[in-house]
């Protein structure tokens, strides 16, 4: 039976220090591939093509695959999925896209206001998925009777929960460390070695900070409307984080 990992990519999860450790761990067999995925074109086909053909790959990334993983005779593949505090999430977005040298919408709206102003626009945008309970809608893709987007809140929480049940890993950004000693035991036993550093990729500043400290200055900066507007159109993705945060004892 061939073993490989597949990292699911999500934005600002740690997935940039999590794909360096997979490098480091495996060279020359880690790979990442980007796919297009629309309303009617769902390129299952090409991740299983992609892993079909590199037998060679022991480690798999990408930012825009979904779940389900494909069922591959002799091949089994160990998912890796990050879960972070959604709200944090969003911010590390906004002071990355702040620094970014680009012409997209998120990149342009950053550097003209703050983010009360960036968070606000993104909830106010109809079809903003980063900013709308975007973790749990990744992790609903492993059940999804159909294909789309999921608009009822409570058809979305039935998936996510079901895939937090079912997946051998949820990784939590807030207790890195612990996470990644998790996953180096999980792999070990299907004799695939990782090889731990402590290294942090494109991460802000205040990484020393707690999280509650950082929430804290995040309300303060952003102010009870918003924050309640961010609250009520990411509520599964709060649900989420805190189960994992149990789990991780923080």
């Amino acid at each position: 039976m061939r073993q490989a990992v597949f990292h699911f990519h999500l934005f600002k999860n740690a997935g940039s220090s999590i794909d360096r450790i997979l490098r480091d761990s495996f060279p020359g067999a880690w790979q990442e591939r980007e796919f297009r995925f629309t309303k009617k074109h769902w390129p299952y086909e090409e991740i299983e093509n992609w892993i079909r053909e590199t037998p060679e790959i022991l480690a798999y990334s990408s930012h825009t695959a979904r779940m389900p993983l494909p069922q591959i005779d002799g091949v089994e593949l160990f998912p890796i999925i990050f879960i972070r505090h959604p709200l944090i999430r969003l911010y590390s977005g906004y002071k990355y896209e702040l620094e970014q040298d680009a012409e997209t919408p998120g990149a342009l709206k950053a550097k003209e206001v703050d983010f009360k102003g960036y968070l606000a626009w993104r909830l106010e945008r109809p079809r903003d998925a980063s900013a709308r309970n975007f973790q749990s809608n990744r992790l609903s893709h492993m059940f999804r009777p159909e294909r789309g987007m999921l608009t009822e809140n409570q058809d979305l929480e039935n998936l996510a929960l079901k895939a937090l049940d079912a997946l051998p890993f949820i990784g939590f950004v807030e207790k890195f460390d612990q996470s990644m000693k998790t996953l180096a035991r999980s792999l070990a036993r299907r004799h695939l070695d990782l090889k731990l550093s402590d290294v942090r990729e494109n991460v802000n500043s205040d990484l020393g900070k707690s999280t509650e400290d950082r929430l804290s200055e995040i309300y303060e900066e952003v102010g009870e409307d918003v924050i309640s507007q961010f609250q009520k159109q990411n509520s599964v993705d709060l649900k989420i984080y805190n189960i994992v945060k149990d789990w991780y004892g923080a």
